[in-house]
């Protein structure tokens, strides 16, 4: 279950973290993966009958996408819906392993 901020206590602005970290998180301008960058490792359903988010712990998630898993677009639907289950932009998550498999790890800056 994703902790709230104030749980945090770190007395930063909420929006500086998505729902499942503790930490800051920041890229540098070359776009190279931080230790303050969280990972968050999806389990991938899809062509399920409906979208949904299942948190199983702060940094794993079951996602389930109505999308077929071709061409990308399923991979795309999870980050859709990742992006949307923790109130970032889409432009903050990366694929960093899995893009043909069903267990996948993203980057949240």
């Amino acid at each position: 279950m994703p902790m709230d901020h104030e749980e945090r206590g770190c007395g930063c602005n909420e929006r500086q973290h998505p729902q499942t970290s503790r930490r800051h998180h920041q890229k540098d301008q070359s776009g190279e993966l931080h230790s303050k960058d969280v990972i968050i490792t999806v389990h991938a359903k899809p062509n399920a009958r409906e979208n949904r988010v299942e948190w199983l712990d702060e940094t794993t998630v079951k996602i389930h996408v109505t999308a077929a898993p071709e061409q990308g677009k399923a991979t795309e639907a999870i980050r859709d819906q990742l992006a949307e289950a923790l109130g970032v932009s889409k432009s903050r998550i990366a694929l960093i392993r899995g893009k043909t498999t069903r267990i996948k790890q993203f980057s949240v800056a």
